[in-house]
This record gives structure tokens, sequence and C-alpha cells, in this order.
């Protein structure tokens, strides 16, 4: 299966937290399988007003998976690149994985993905928890609303990492079909006692 990943920010912007790390094992693990094929088109952001420094901007991940870092314009993930590299990257795939819910990405992802007739899977990443309205909820549900006119009707579903997050996650998106499943994420011991900045980025990987 051709996979595509499109997330705001990814390895190694350890800086974004937790969604990284669980992306980062989710394309190792799909990478493993035999037959798939995957694809991450993300950013360079590394945090506010931060890029990654990369030799290059196209990384193996693994012999199955590839990323590509469009350039980052501003303090958050303003990205005309990423947006021009999407039709080609939705034409390839067969499923494509929306990641975050409030970032650039997820308007031109949607576009494409529905009108490509493409399977889409959206992992909200705590997005459409109750708490993240808390702030900017007028702007918020705005967007949502919008998001909910360009999701598509059919090969959709919204992925909940916990039973809380999808009876969150329904308030928002209430016609998608909803699939609980944790995230497989292999923490090692030291990490929990580390600030961001000093975690180990051996990037890009040696082929």
């Amino acid at each position: 299966m051709r996979i595509l990943h499109v997330t705001p920010s990814f390895y190694p912007a350890t800086y974004y937290g937790g969604p990284i790390y669980s992306l980062l094992g989710l394309c190792n693990a799909q990478g493993k399988s035999a037959g798939n094929l995957v694809r991450v088109l993300t950013t360079d952001a590394a945090g506010p007003g931060q890029n990654l420094t990369l030799d290059r901007r196209t990384v193996r991940l693994n012999p199955a998976c590839e990323v590509h870092y469009c350039r980052r314009w501003g303090a958050r993930d303003f990205s005309p690149e990423l947006a021009m590299e999407m039709k080609q990257a939705v034409a390839w795939a067969e499923v494509v994985h929306l990641h975050g819910v409030f970032c650039y990405s997820t308007i031109p992802t949607l576009v494409r993905a529905t009108f490509a007739g493409k399977g889409l899977l959206w992992s909200p990443h705590g997005s459409l928890r109750d708490w993240a309205f808390d702030k900017h909820h007028v702007a918020k549900e705005v967007w949502m609303a919008a998001c909910r006119r360009l999701t598509p009707t059919r090969r959709f579903g919204l992925h909940a990492a916990s039973n809380v997050e999808a009876v969150e996650g329904r308030r928002h998106l209430p016609a998608a079909p909803v699939f609980i499943v944790g995230h497989g994420v292999e923490m090692r011991q030291d990490l929990a006692t580390r600030r961001p900045d000093q975690a180990d980025v051996h990037w890009p990987p040696v082929a």
C-alpha cells in the first residue's frame, strides 16, 4: 500500500513533543511491513521561528519510507511549497493520513484527498479535545465548520487514541467513523527525564 503522511512537523523537531515520536514510530513500523511504501510530506519547522538545519530536503527514513521537508515561512507552519507538492503527493498515494487540525497543511490535504477520491485517515493528536477549544474558541469553530464541508463523505475515518478523544472528536466531526487505536510508542527510559533540547538527534539517518 502507498501511504502518505501529511504533518506540519516531523522528527527531529522534538520541540513539538509526543506526536513527533509517535509518527516516527508509525512510519518505521509501516516501512517494515511487506508491500508498503511510505512518504511523509512536512515542513522544516522546529519550534516558534526555528527551522531544522538539514543537509538535504528529502531524507530516506528506511528502505520503504522517505520524508520530504518543505520550507516553512514565519513563526508557525506556513509553507507554500507544501501546498504545491500536495497534488503530486496525493496522486501517488492510495491512503492519505492527515496529522493535526489547526495548521496550514489541513485544508490543502482535505481538498486534495477529497478531489482525488483517496482514502483519508485523520489523526487530530488531541486538537479536538474540549480543552483545546478554551483559547480562540470562535476562530477554531469557524475552522472546523470549513473542515466539515471539505471532509470526504466516503473512505474517511477519524483516529482517536482513547475513548475520551473519540467522544470529544465526534462532537466536531459527527459523521465520521472513529477508530480507537493507541499510539504504539517505545520510549527509552532516559527520555522521561530529558528536556526536548537534550534529545539525541542524528539526522539524516545513515543509509
